[in-house]
């Protein structure tokens, strides 16, 4: 089981993502997501569950003990949606779980103040493209997303036209009062997750490259090779991977999944792996010899070392020989006639021919 975890802390929030239980299988994880109700001390927040794929739910909320900096549950609850009355000012992280098999938390920060004023607090959601307003004791606010455009929506929806760092800034307006929050928000691409790959096969390996130009270390990959053997890792590691196979001459179906925080696709491919193992080939001609010249043919006669000639009794005997196109021409008119073992050495392997000179 893999954990991944993303920090991302801004004034007065922290956004706990919890991505537990990262595998491969069929179905994806929950992208989980909420939004609350403006409210100030006193009120009653309503929070509104906006998670997909998931078949089960968990709501905590929690609050900062005055004396230290722990964090102490105060309410959970199971339902689709839920509302609570906050009675007392301070500083409280609310939970939402997703579970589907795949278990996805979500935490997000806010503050309540004893004065009846605004405090600003926002958090993004990259999957989703979403502004999530998590200021309290508001009535109206204004965004600005650090591309020129803008919206006075609570929560809103806002694409952007490439990825990169944007600036944010967020108002929160209670009457004549106010209050600011501006931070960085990293926009990656998370829609072109095709889960193709591609492939070249080098003698016994195989070079694997999928092609997403997603970004973010939270894109697994899962590869199946076909051989009985799997690997599974993140952007760093297994976007790119070799793999050896140990039977040549074999079609191998590889299947890639590709998994990120928001988006799952999964692609397959038939690939040969060919017996690239060299295949030494002689033969020798006439034989039986009757006259003065063998010849020898060879398919990889750059990769002769030596020819070696011995008579019935291992004894190594002379001869001259000259090099031809197709290989080798000996000359043997010299030796008497009889049984011959011929022994033509390469880089690793040795062929032999037995020669009857009559």
């Amino acid at each position: 089981m893999r954990k991944a975890f993303i920090n991302i802390k801004r004034k007065g929030i922290l956004i706990f993502l919890l991505c537990c239980s990262i595998r491969a299988s069929a179905h994806p994880a929950p992208v989980v997501d909420f939004v609350m109700s403006p409210f100030c001390l006193g009120d009653t927040a309503y929070f509104t569950n906006l998670t997909t794929r998931a078949d089960y739910y968990t709501w905590n909320i929690y609050k900062q003990n005055q004396a230290d900096t722990f964090y102490t549950t105060i309410y959970n609850s199971t339902d689709l949606n839920i509302k609570f009355k906050f009675s007392q000012a301070g500083k409280y992280r609310i939970e939402l779980i997703g579970d589907n098999g795949h278990v996805i938390s979500l935490v997000r920060s806010f503050t309540i103040k004893q004065a009846q004023t605004p405090d600003a607090n926002f958090s993004y959601h990259d999957c989703l493209s979403h502004y999530v307003n998590m200021s309290t004791c508001y009535s109206s606010c204004k965004w600005l997303f650090g591309d020129g455009q803008t919206s006075t929506e609570f929560s809103p929806i806002h694409y952007y036209a490439s990825t990169g760092k944007y600036k944010v800034s967020l108002i929160a307006y209670n009457g004549s009062a106010s209050d600011t929050i501006s931070d960085s928000v990293y926009v990656y691409t998370v829609n072109n997750l095709n889960g193709e790959f591609t492939y070249k096969v080098n003698k016994d390996s195989v070079f694997f490259h999928a092609n997403d130009s997603i970004s973010g270390p939270f894109t697994l990959y899962s590869w199946v090779f076909g051989d009985g053997t799997t690997f599974s890792g993140y952007f760093s590691t297994g976007r790119k991977i070799y793999h050896t196979y140990q039977r040549k001459d074999t079609t191998y179906t590889v299947f890639m999944l590709a998994r990120s925080l928001c988006l799952t696709s999964f692609s397959s491919h038939s690939i040969l792996v060919p017996d690239s193992t060299p295949v030494y080939k002689t033969s020798i001609y006439p034989n039986p010899l009757q006259n003065s010249t063998l010849h020898i043919l060879c398919e990889r006669k750059t990769e002769v070392s030596k020819i070696v000639l011995n008579n019935s009794q291992g004894q190594r005997v002379g001869f001259s020989i000259v090099e031809t196109t197709r290989g080798f021409n000996i000359d043997i008119a010299a030796l008497p006639a009889g049984l011959y073992f011929l022994s033509i050495y390469f880089k690793g392997k040795t062929l032999h021919h037995k020669l009857l000179k009559e």
